[in-house]
């Protein structure tokens, strides 16, 4: 399956409640039905989530918002399989989603190197080759990554990053 971003969007209170209980943030992230998925307010980037970052802060593992938000946020709750969920607090979507905002529709595309992406190891593997449907794929997952996030901004939600 490989390591795969997941991104949910809730109330801000909703941090006291993994404060107290921090089982509650993987049941929150990882729930046992689709209807999160179904109302929009839970996204699984697949493996798209490295390349876009690295595409959007030019850098392999900054982890600073508003460009590095994939990898930004504080740490809430237990080691999942890729160390614990992170959060942005809704002042931190609403900078990311003002970020967003600024950038021209076709940034992946414009921005896209295969060249780099293999140079500086960016997950997954495959920037060795060069297929069309790689950039297609990478452009799909951030207009989706960028309606959530302006979503959530919109709402004045937190969102909870975790990684499997």
């Amino acid at each position: 399956m490989g390591m795969v971003l997941q991104m949910r969007r809730g109330p801000e209170a909703l941090l006291g409640d993994f404060k107290n209980d921090s089982r509650a943030v993987e049941g929150f992230v990882f729930p046992e039905d689709d209807i999160a998925y179904e109302d929009g307010t839970l996204i699984d980037t697949d493996k798209a989530w490295h390349a876009i970052h690295f595409i959007l802060s030019g850098t392999v593992y900054d982890a600073s918002v508003p460009e590095g938000f994939l990898l930004a946020g504080a740490e809430i709750g237990d080691e999942l399989a890729y160390g614990p969920a992170r959060y942005l607090t809704a002042s931190e979507v609403k900078e990311v989603a003002q970020y967003l905002q600024t950038l021209p529709e076709d940034v992946i595309q414009a921005r896209f190197d295969y060249k780099a992406l293999h140079k500086n190891d960016i997950y997954p593997s495959i920037w060795d080759r060069t297929d069309t449907a790689d950039l297609e794929y990478i452009a799909d997952y951030y207009e989706e990554i960028r309606d959530f996030m302006l979503d959530a901004a919109k709402a004045s939600e937190i969102v909870v990053l975790a990684m499997t």
